[in-house]
């Protein structure tokens, strides 16, 4: 009898944990939002939904702008579908986030190389109301992505390639040779399109005169991401114009085709004096990597998507010039560079004229082993066809 009871009970457990087990997978189960926001490898962006009366297009869009990072754009094809947008963006509270407008789609109103994801809801229903594929790939930025639903599910995300005609800038003048020209033919007249990277810190203030010239300190383009090394952020903003606001660096990644902020780090109280004042802060791009000087006067690794620090590489001084060329770093080190005088007045001399000694080191991109090193000055820094020009 107890015999029968146990067996009996441990059958009645094991059929509850299998009942349990099939509603949290359900329930655990990614929404096509999550799978959407799941296939790219950024944190922000511009999406674009394609309604065209399909019924789960206003919880697709409402749900991909929960978490408050993407900007989504909602296209409906009637006053009725409209409605429906507005009560899903009301009832999942993004107002701000998703907006939704009743326009036409035969011709997109996005510029081109824009959008970072486009959701088409129904295509067959979308092209009836005059819309054509060739305007989604004209919308997409290069590397993102174009995701079409049918009855309410995922039938294709795919990935636009990347542009082989757009160039990319890695360092102050181009690239590691410094001849400032770019290969980009990818180019129109006007452009139209600008955003506000930072605030307007350049003003005549008594207690940090380097700004009256500029206060983004470098700035380089790859990876379809912009990245801008400034004080200029909020983060640094004081009482008043003659306040004491922050004097820490921050990096900022924002993608270069529509301006939205990826990822904004703290780099620290890198101040160079009078270089910063002509733009000449040390950055460069080597692809998935940014190098950088760290506060701490060793030169930052950093991860160009996500901003973490890849490694920390223990350069004899502080970086005071950066160049990349085949997978090598090559730096110029400058002892005691980090304070290298003030600015008086309008004196716009380059302050790494008082530097007196340093080092010339290169370090591997892939794996951050350290190359060589040279106890050679380098106040200028070159590379071409594998040989390193420094004065």
């Amino acid at each position: 009898m107890t015999h029968s009871f146990g067996r009996n009970f441990r059958t009645v457990i094991g059929l509850l944990i299998c009942l349990c087990h099939f509603a949290t997978g359900s329930l655990l189960a990614a929404t096509p939002a999550e799978k959407i926001l799941e296939s790219v490898d950024r944190k922000s962006g511009l999406i674009v939904v394609v309604g065209c009366g399909d019924p789960a297009a206003p919880e697709v869009a409402s749900r991909l702008g929960e978490n408050g990072d993407w900007l989504v754009h909602a296209m409906a094809r009637s006053e009725g579908e409209l409605s429906k947008f507005n009560e899903a963006i009301a009832r999942h509270e993004v107002k701000g986030n998703v907006s939704a407008e009743h326009l036409g789609i035969a011709t997109l109103p996005y510029r081109d190389h824009l959008v970072n994801i486009m959701v088409i809801m129904d295509t067959r229903k979308a092209e009836a109301a005059g819309f054509k594929m060739e305007q989604a790939y004209r919308c997409v930025v290069p590397q993102g992505r174009i995701v079409i639903f049918s009855d309410g599910k995922i039938v294709k995300n795919e990935e636009r390639p990347p542009h082989d005609k757009m160039d990319v800038w890695t360092h102050r003048y181009y690239d590691a040779a410094g001849i400032p020209s770019s290969k980009d033919k990818v180019f129109d007249l006007p452009v139209g399109f600008k955003w506000n990277a930072g605030l307007p810190m350049n003003f005549d203030n008594l207690l940090r005169a380097a700004n009256r010239y500029s206060s983004t300190r470098a700035m380089v383009v790859d990876d379809g991401r912009c990245f801008t090394f400034s004080t200029a952020v909020y983060e640094n903003l004081g009482q008043g114009w003659t306040s004491t606001y922050g004097t820490d660096q921050y990096l900022t990644c924002r993608d270069a085709f529509n301006g939205r902020l990826l990822w904004r780090k703290r780099i620290g109280d890198t101040y160079y004096g009078g270089l910063y004042i002509e733009n000449m802060a040390p950055l460069v791009s080597a692809g998935r990597h940014l190098y950088l000087a760290g506060e701490n006067g060793k030169m930052l690794v950093l991860d160009t998507r996500t901003g973490d620090v890849v490694r920390e590489l223990p350069t004899a001084n502080i970086p005071g010039v950066i160049a990349t060329a085949n997978g090598i770093i090559v730096v110029a080190t400058w002892k005691n560079g980090k304070k290298m005088g003030s600015v008086k007045r309008y004196d716009r001399r380059r302050m790494d004229w008082d530097i007196s000694s340093g080092t010339v080191e290169a370090y591997d991109d892939a794996t951050g082993k350290r190359l060589w090193k040279n106890d050679l000055l380098g106040t200028s820094l070159l590379i071409a066809d594998g040989t390193i020009l420094t004065i």
